[in-house]
């Protein structure tokens, strides 16, 4: 049997010591680890809400035209159509929402701490609200709660503020 070189010794387990040093290293310090990718992932965020925002204020304000043209009719009309064109466009607005709640919720670094724990109850509303206005509202009835969806808030109130960059 052949006796082993004694730089093997030593060369081993220093090169295990190298490895495992500089896989902790990659984890603590590399891009996932530092302040600025985090600051990244915050400011793609924010970008995310505004121009999912954007999509739903525009299908918000469609909503909310269609509620004002609801308070306008007799009631004695058939308001089927108009409830109908109501609960479609109330879900795209929804639809928008849900994407960003979702979106909130994978980044809870992000989140003010006191606004994080509001997000998945807000997922499950919303996806619940959805799931209703399309497999059990009956728009037959020419019935609609026009208090539903009143205002339009911004989700930008769940976001830390990003910090000013100095000059």
């Amino acid at each position: 049997m052949k006796k082993a070189n004694p730089a093997l010794w030593i060369l081993v387990p220093l090169s295990l010591i190298l490895a495992t040093s500089s896989l902790w290293a990659t984890f603590h310090f590399g891009p996932t680890g530092s302040k600025a990718y985090a600051t990244k992932q915050c400011d793609s965020l924010r970008t995310f809400v505004l121009d999912e925002e954007n999509a739903g204020k525009a299908d918000w304000t469609i909503y909310k035209g269609q509620v004002n043209e609801y308070l306008g009719l007799n009631p004695e009309v058939n308001r089927t159509e108009i409830v109908d064109s109501m609960s479609k466009s109330v879900v795209k607005v929804l639809e928008h929402d849900l994407k960003i709640y979702e979106r909130l919720n994978r980044f809870p670094a992000c989140l003010l701490a006191t606004r994080r724990d509001e997000v998945p109850g807000l997922i499950d509303e919303t996806r619940t609200a959805i799931e209703y206005l399309k497999e059990s509202f009956d728009p037959s009835t020419g019935e609609w709660n026009t208090d539903f969806y009143a205002d339009y808030l911004s989700a930008n109130q769940f976001l830390k503020k990003s910090k000013e960059k100095s000059a």
